[in-house]
């Protein structure tokens, strides 16, 4: 596999499931999720 050549060329994303235990608000019943992006090129994360 090549290396990314400039940025935005290549990007991972990774979902994790929040834990409700781990949210300090009221949910409605709802389920959070954090999403990550990482710019393979420029290692920048969003």
């Amino acid at each position: 596999m090549k290396q990314a050549a400039y940025p935005g060329e290549k990007v991972q994303i990774d979902i994790k499931y929040v834990p409700r235990e781990c949210i300090c608000f009221g949910m409605n019943d709802q389920n959070y999720y954090q999403i990550t992006a990482i710019d393979e090129y420029t290692r920048k994360r969003y």
